[in-house]
């Protein structure tokens, strides 16, 4: 191979090395972007969740439930896994007299959480409201038990 030749691959390799340097740190840097983004994504659904959540404790202590409920169930579109806002929500439904609903989400709170007194409490008052007396005697039992369970 002739010097010239030789001075022809080294300059069509160098191109295709600052490039690909450049698609790496391009890489990256879209990398970087988009953890950025997700982090700010995430800040934003917790500041929205509190907001809410916030909104639906205040309507829910002046007594305006529907809206407390409408604003529980946003909550929990954001994160179902906040009990929380479940048990709250099964309050607003017990405060309008929708016991049938009230029950399906004290059930789901029961599941989560077997020992939260004041659901089970809840489960069983909604239960006897239902008519459904066998079933309330278990929440009802689990709420006493744990009210012998507190010291005095």
């Amino acid at each position: 191979m002739s010097v010239k030749a030789g001075l022809g691959a080294v300059r069509k390799r160098k191109p295709l090395l600052i490039q690909g340097l450049m698609e790496i740190c391009l890489a990256l840097l879209i990398g970087a972007l988009t953890c950025e983004s997700m982090d700010a994504q995430e800040a934003l659904r917790r500041d929205s969740l509190a907001a809410l959540f916030r909104a639906a404790q205040q309507d829910s202590a002046a007594g305006r439930y529907e809206q407390a409920a409408k604003e529980y169930i946003q909550v929990l579109q954001i994160d179902p896994a906040l009990i929380e806002a479940r048990f709250n929500l099964a309050l607003a439904y017990h405060s309008l007299g929708h016991y049938k609903l009230a029950i399906a989400e004290l059930e789901k709170v029961v599941r989560a959480r077997p020992a939260l007194a004041g659901a089970n409490l809840f489960l069983g008052i909604d239960y006897l409201k239902e008519k459904r007396c066998p079933e309330a005697l278990i929440p009802l039992e689990k709420t006493d038990a744990s009210e012998r369970a507190i010291p005095d």
